[in-house]
């Protein structure tokens, strides 16, 4: 926190916006690691208007994008999706796929829990896929790998969703990705092949619960350098 603090004073002592905002969104960023969300947000607000004041399309983009993301951790659905629209408002106008794919893969994961049908919803979710994969974004196109296991999870789609988080998770491993967007893939593989236990065949059964048991022992790694995910290991 020390060392953040201060590079927040040297940034504002420089008056330039986009070094104000980079400081800002690191600190959230530390912040929302460590599971102190309501400070998360106040730094990724300063951040963002900041980088908005600049003109930075890219930095506004990502203080926001992970404002979104802690408001609908939060269960503030509402306030995440009018963030979501402004992401992919302000993307599309821009043309910047990047900003313009956070807000379709934000619109993905709360088209369904606000009342939109799973068909609008993984509609969003693929469109946000398609322009990652022309970037190429490796580590966004798995953190969306993630969500979407989760929300098949959610529909009850157990086999999907356990095959997208096999898929997710190679590429993880594969490319060496490490961060709070990709780290609940373990809670949530836990949780479907535990479902998937105990809907499955005498001899399903066994091989879903070892499964289930392995990853819900990585998810408890993950949580010691990602705090932040504790609420879904212990979902």
């Amino acid at each position: 926190n020390r060392y953040h603090r201060r590079a927040n004073s040297l940034a504002e002592s420089e008056y330039n916006l986009t070094t104000i905002g980079q400081a800002h969104v690191l600190f959230a960023m530390h912040n929302h690691y460590q599971g102190r969300w309501s400070e998360a947000l106040v730094g990724y607000e300063t951040a963002a208007n900041s980088f908005k004041k600049a003109g930075h399309i890219r930095g506004w983009g990502a203080a926001t994008s992970c404002r979104a993301w802690i408001l609908h951790s939060r269960g503030e659905l509402t306030l995440a999706k009018i963030l979501a629209n402004e992401l992919r408002e302000l993307g599309r106008d821009a043309r910047d796929a990047q900003v313009l794919g956070w807000g379709l893969a934000h619109l993905g994961k709360l088209s369904s829990m606000l009342g939109g049908s799973q068909f609008e919803a993984t509609s969003f979710t693929e469109e946000a896929l398609k322009l990652f994969e022309t970037i190429p974004d490796i580590h966004t196109i798995a953190a969306i790998h993630v969500d979407l296991g989760d929300m098949y999870l959610r529909a009850g789609r157990i086999e999907q969703s356990i095959q997208i988080l096999e898929k997710a998770s190679s590429l993880i491993n594969k490319n060496k990705l490490r961060s709070l967007f990709v780290a609940p893939i373990n809670a949530i593989l836990a949780e479907a092949c535990l479902v998937a236990g105990q809907s499955g065949t005498p001899h399903e059964r066994p091989v879903f619960l070892s499964r289930a048991h392995r990853a819900w022992k990585n998810s408890h790694k993950q949580m010691r350098y990602c705090p932040a995910i504790a609420p879904l290991v212990h979902r």
